[in-house]
């Protein structure tokens, strides 16, 4: 028989009895002959013997077939497309050889040749039992096909808007992960709808994980998109653990990967999708995992962008003149500002008066500018400046700027008695400008004591602090884990003297 023969019978539920004598007399002519000589059969003998091996798959593959898969693609090529071609139309549920089209390497010619031609033949809605034959075709679009060749199948078939709901989610997958600039939104605005769309997503991911196919290399756009649709799916204690793997700790293990992926990012939007993702409620169980990677980030963004002193830097940075660096610059600044403090508390000038208008505290600004008056006195012979109201990202401004050597330092200002003083830190210094790449994470929060009255609510749960030591120590606590070596807090007193002491 030919192999549209065998095909026609097979799609009719039986086979020819000349099927095992046929397999059996190609061992023996395998075996027996020089491997060459073996394959030296006309190319419709050869179509009929894969016709046959195809329809009756035992579980040891013969390796004339691996032969002929490897060498002969064309001839592989004219058996397998209408064979699923025809399993699919017929509904069956797993197509001959699509699993070795998408997963085994040695197809990867087979499925350059054949992939679009099936894929065109794919009904457009397509019943349940048919989906991983879809999802199949689509990893071998994914890893076999040239990248035109795949854009335009997967614009093609979101184009046509009479497929189902699980093939639209399919090729939008596809398309995030192969061209996220153009598949990125779309992606979030179908997927992120439903979880039954999300279910449709993971089967694809799943499926592309089998047996570690390769998968292409998600932007960070795309990774976060994809750790926040999957990560409420499944939870990190499932990443862990011996024996059988089911497919919520596969897709445990995928998610981890994905924000150790972003860990690994030195680049500052990293930072920021880390920081994004902890503020989404779904992905609660996933918190310490994800504070562990915005840690791993920082370290990661640190070695990136380190640049070691040079002799001249060095000498300079032990002469208390210019910064070699961020942290040396933070470091300086603060040293300046922590001397200013003790001259206001401690001085014999009175220096605190100047920070109130008779018996009432000066107003925020205001003490920011007197304060930065007296900070410019220290700084500018250091050829440091610093300047009021810094601009830094998404338009935002700082009340101090202190710059130096392509540096700076946001310096975030409160009075003790400010709404957000316990919010400040996280919303403000941190959020709006810490992330700044010449700040390279620091910056320093300081807060004007006049006494404790009038103080917000304290954030960290406790009584109000009842003195600025005490102020300053539980602002610094609540300083994220993450950002403890990088933010600075500095409360300064400026509380009225009790009579007789000035």
């Amino acid at each position: 028989p030919t192999a549209g023969e065998i095909i026609k019978l097979n799609a009719e539920g039986r086979r020819y009895n000349l099927a095992t004598p046929c397999l059996a007399a190609m061992e023996l002519r395998w075996a027996e002959e020089d491997p060459a000589n073996a394959m030296n059969l006309p190319d419709s003998v050869l179509e009929m013997m894969a016709a046959f091996r195809l329809t009756n798959n035992y579980e040891t593959t013969p390796e004339w077939f691996k032969r002929l898969v490897v060498t002969r693609a064309d001839v592989m090529a004219r058996v397998m497309s209408p064979l699923i071609t025809t399993q699919i139309a017929g509904k069956k549920e797993h197509a001959d050889g699509l699993y070795a089209l998408a997963h085994d390497p040695d197809y990867a010619a087979i499925a350059k040749l054949i992939t679009p031609d099936i894929l065109n033949s794919f009904p457009r809605k397509a019943q349940k039992n048919q989906l991983q034959s879809l999802r199949l075709l689509i990893i071998a679009l994914m890893t076999r096909l040239d990248k035109s060749t795949q854009l335009e199948i997967i614009a093609d078939r979101l184009a046509d808007k009479s497929g189902d709901v699980a093939q639209r989610v399919y090729w939008l997958t596809a398309g995030l992960q192969l061209a996220p600039a153009i598949y990125l939104e779309p992606a979030r605005q179908y997927i992120s709808h439903t979880q039954a769309r999300t279910s449709h997503l993971i089967a694809l991911i799943h499926e592309q994980r089998e047996r570690n196919s390769p998968q292409a290399a998600l932007p960070l756009a795309a990774l976060e998109l994809m750790i926040e649709l999957l990560g409420p799916q499944c939870s990190p204690r499932l990443s862990s653990g011996f024996g059988w793997v089911s497919p919520a700790m596969e897709l445990a293990r995928y998610v981890e990967g994905l924000i150790s992926t972003l860990a690994g990012m030195p680049d500052e939007k990293a930072q920021l999708a880390l920081a994004s993702l902890l503020q989404h409620k779904e992905l609660k169980p996933w918190e310490d995992t994800l504070r562990r990677a915005m840690f791993d980030q920082q370290l990661t963004r640190r070695k990136a962008l380190f640049k070691p002193a040079s002799v001249a830097q060095v000498s300079s940075t032990l002469a208390n003149l210019a910064p070699a660096n961020a942290a040396d610059l933070c470091a300086l600044t603060l040293d300046h500002l922590q001397q200013l403090g003790r001259e206001i508390r401690d001085g014999n000038t009175n220096d605190y008066r100047q920070y109130w208008r008779e018996e009432h505290p000066e107003i925020e600004d205001n003490c920011r500018d007197r304060l930065l008056s007296d900070l410019k006195i220290r700084l500018n012979p250091l050829g440091i400046s610093a300047e009021p109201e810094g601009r830094y990202a998404d338009e935002k401004r700082a009340d101090i700027k202190v710059s130096a050597q392509g540096y700076n330092i946001p310096i975030e200002i409160k009075r003790e008695m400010h709404k957000d003083l316990w919010k400040a830190i996280q919303h403000q210094l941190i959020a709006r400008y810490t992330r700044e790449l010449a700040s390279d994470g620091y910056g320093i929060f300081l807060v004007f004591w006049f006494g404790g009255a009038g103080q917000p609510v304290a954030g960290d749960g406790g009584a109000r602090p009842k003195t600025a030591p005490e102020l300053q120590e539980r602002l610094q606590q609540i300083v994220p884990v993450s950002h403890q070596q990088k933010i600075a807090v500095l409360v300064i007193d400026c509380s009225l003297r009790a009579a007789g002491k000035g």
